[in-house]
Formats: C-alpha cells, sequence, structure tokens
C-alpha cells in the first residue's frame, strides 16, 4: 500500500490502490542522487527453490510514486525469506535482505551465513545485477540464545551509518504463544 502527505510528518491518507506490478512483502525505496526513485520486494520461498528462490525484485518507480517505470528485474539474493533494504554508499548500490531459515550446509560452505541473517549484494547500477558480497549481521539468537525472523534498515544519519534490526521471536508460554 501507499500513503500519502503533503508533509514528512504526516497527517498521512492511504491511497485506495497499491503500486501496481510490486507484490509480496517488505518493500524498500531509494530515492538517488539524481532524483529517480527505486522500490525493492519480495520474498517467500517456492518448496525446492530454498538457494535461489528467485522472488526478489526491484524497479524504477513513476514521478507518481505509486506507478513502475518499466518491468521490475529481478534480483536473485542466494537463500533469500522477506525484508530488502537498499542503500548507496559512493557510487556503490547495496541491497541488503534477511536470509530464510532453509540454509543447508552447502550455502553455509559457500555463503558463510546461516538461517535469519542479514546479508548483502551490491552493483555500480540500483538495477544491478547484484553480486553477492556477506553477511552483515547475525541472527540475534546467535548471541541471546533466542531465534527468530530478522528485519533490519541500514541509513546514514548525522554522518554517521547504522544498521537497526527488529526480531520477532516465539517463546511458549503454557498454551499461549507470542510473538
Amino acid at each position: 500500500g501507499v500513503a500519502v502527505s503533503d508533509k514528512p510528518e504526516g497527517p498521512f491518507k492511504a491511497e485506495p490502490d497499491y503500486i501496481k506490478g510490486s507484490y509480496s512483502i517488505d518493500p524498500a525505496v531509494l530515492m538517488d542522487d539524481d532524483g529517480k526513485a527505486y522500490i525493492y520486494f519480495g520474498g517467500g520461498v517456492p518448496q525446492g527453490k530454498a538457494a535461489h528462490p528467485y522472488t526478489a525484485r526491484c524497479a524504477q518507480l513513476g514521478d507518481d510514486m505509486m506507478s513502475l517505470v518499466g518491468v521490475p528485474t529481478s534480483i536473485d539474493p542466494p537463500y533469500l525469506f522477506e525484508d530488502s533494504g537498499i542503500h548507496k554508499f559512493g557510487d556503490t548500490y547495496y541491497y541488503t535482505y534477511c536470509t530464510n531459515f532453509s540454509v543447508d550446509q552447502a550455502g553455509k560452505d559457500e555463503y558463510g551465513f546461516d538461517n535469519g541473517e542479514i546479508c548483502v549484494m551490491e552493483s555500480k547500477n540500483p538495477l544491478g545485477p547484484f553480486t553477492f558480497k556477506e553477511r552483515i549481521l547475525r541472527n540475534p539468537g546467535y548471541y541471546f540464545g533466542t531465534g527468530g525472523n530478522n528485519h533490519h534498515a541500514v541509513f546514514k544519519f548525522k554522518d554517521q551509518w547504522y544498521i537497526t534490526i527488529a526480531r520477532s521471536e516465539e517463546r511458549r508460554v503454557g498454551k499461549e504463544c507470542r510473538s
């Protein structure tokens, strides 16, 4: 969906239509130096395609920020689950994402990451192709003993770069399950 406001602090009004041609969850938008905007989205793991789900996409946004310019481009993040992120540093674009929960030993050996971790790919073009670079953040379960899905944001604030996470965990309390 899309919400619109004349001011960054709102109030926002929900538009009745979503961005046609974009699908799935957890979109990210990049406003590039030249004023063009790009959207990154997708996720999910089709059966039998854990290592290469091919469910991530990117596209240029129209001037109205509610339409796509052309057909979305496919991105192949290894072991993608969801949670697209995008940022630019210098002349390089960094696509970040959360890995799925089917990372096998071959994936661990080849890429150096595990389940539910934040990884990064890079490109010299906002629409790719993107090349896998590395894991940038382990699943919090590695440090705290409980795991779960891992969502993130990478951003610059007052000349410093930050990464934030929001983690979903499940704990059994009697018959109740909190998420």
